[in-house]
């Protein structure tokens, strides 16, 4: 115990410091975590996809506030039936934590309490709080083999974890922080030259499964993909292979929602419909506006969470010494790839949320730079920590999930703050 405690003793502080920061945040129960919990909720408690319970008034043409249910928009209809239009890895992996609340007398996700809801706040828990802490670990290790630097390594990890997305994210019953866990997973099982054959299959599950709760992650899976091609050849057929049980769910997942095992949610939305309905899914070209907006508007990647650019420097340096210049290409070309699916969707922030949350599993890939960062200005790199936690620890006080009709996201919570309108916690 003592030699495990001592090779992991920094690792288990920063898990248990994430946890601490996020765990105890109870938030609302909103539009998008009201049709992932009704899920969850009916395949646990009914034995089916259907949400018919939870939005009733939507079939009848009525307002859900008007007749009962806790679906408003993200919800998707065929043949008078309600269905989350959402991917369902995250609503399938929380049902074994919603079963256990459920079995120590939690109330069931139909029941419309908006506040203090503990069903969701336990079902947020395993979905993202403990996934954050988790891919805090694993930025950790990763950061600290590249650079070889404790404490360069042990700063990136916490700075990103609690100063970027990640942390409003991780306190909502979204998929993006699972999704960015699992894909960032896949990228360090499979990066190893010298990595088994198991370890690769591991790999392709780890990718399919990030995938299957949030669909934008192909695009880790496929830069992964390449790698293991370059750097296995043969072994991509254990990699695909891996892949294939999350598929299989997807597909019948597809098939018993849909009818049709390559229909997805997002073709039958009714919610946004007529936005998804454009390009893929409603990913289009990505629109130069957008994009500066994306990275620099009032929500921006680079105005609220700033250790993101040192982040994205510290790649470029690393791309500059051969050793580490595989670790830099895929950083920056992931975390590019998720900027242009951000500017080519029809919204900034896509909905109520703190910034450009498509983003959200490309940030893991930055940390590294963040370390090596470090040795070029330790200033630049804690400055940049600090404005982002103020602004990230002012959304979670309050409430990360911000109307897009707010001009002024940082002011809104700050002002909050100061009257006093903070959010529910433990």
């Amino acid at each position: 115990m003592r030699a495990f405690l001592s090779r992991w003793r920094t690792e288990l502080l920063v898990f248990a410091l994430v946890l601490v920061a996020t765990a105890p945040t109870v938030q609302l129960l909103m539009a998008h975590q009201a049709s992932r919990l009704a899920l969850t909720a009916a395949m646990w408690d009914d034995g089916t996809v259907q949400i018919d319970e939870y939005g009733p008034g939507l079939l009848l043409g009525l307002g859900p506030r008007d007749s009962g249910g806790i679906l408003s928009v993200d919800y998707a209809e065929r043949e008078g039936h309600l269905y989350s239009d959402k991917a369902p890895g995250q609503p399938l992996l929380a049902a074994p934590f919603y079963g256990l609340a459920r079995l120590a007398g939690a109330e069931p996700g139909v029941e419309e309490r908006y506040f203090d809801n503990y069903t969701l706040w336990w079902t947020s828990l395993w979905s993202a709080a403990i996934p954050a802490a988790v891919l805090a670990v694993m930025m950790r290790r990763f950061a600290l083999k590249v650079t070889g630097d404790p404490r360069a390594a042990t700063v990136a990890a916490v700075g990103m974890s609690l100063s970027t997305l990640l942390l409003p994210f991780a306190t909502v019953l979204f998929s993006h922080v699972l999704a960015a866990a699992l894909g960032y997973a896949a990228y360090l099982a499979a990066r190893d030259p010298d990595a088994p054959t198991l370890r690769l299959a591991a790999a392709g599950l780890l990718g399919g499964m990030a995938v299957v709760s949030e669909y934008t992650t192909g695009i880790i899976v496929v830069v992964v993909g390449v790698l293991v091609l370059v750097r296995h050849k043969a072994g991509a057929v254990a990699y695909v292979a891996g892949g294939l049980p999350a598929l299989a769910v997807l597909t019948v997942y597809n098939a018993i929602t849909w009818g049709d095992p390559l229909e997805f949610s997002y073709s039958n939305s009714g919610s946004f419909q007529q936005f998804h309905e454009q390009g893929l899914f409603g990913i289009r070209v990505p629109d130069p506006g957008l994009t500066v907006q994306v990275l620099m508007g009032e929500r921006g990647l680079l105005t609220l969470t700033p250790v993101v650019l040192v982040g994205v420097i510290g790649l470029v340096m690393l791309a500059r010494q051969r050793r580490t210049r595989e670790v830099a290409v895929v950083g920056l070309v992931v975390f590019a790839a998720f900027v242009a699916v951000q500017g080519g969707w029809f919204s900034v922030t896509a909905g109520a949320a703190p910034g450009p949350r498509y983003v959200v599993p490309a940030l893991p890939f930055v940390a590294v730079g963040v370390a090596r960062a470090w040795r070029w200005s330790r200033v630049a790199v804690i400055g940049s920590i600090v404005i982002g936690a103020v602004a990230m620890f002012a959304s979670i006080a309050t409430n990360p999930l911000a109307q897009p009709t707010e001009t002024f996201a940082a002011g809104h919570w700050l002002w909050r703050i100061a009257e006093g309108r903070f959010g529910q916690n433990l």
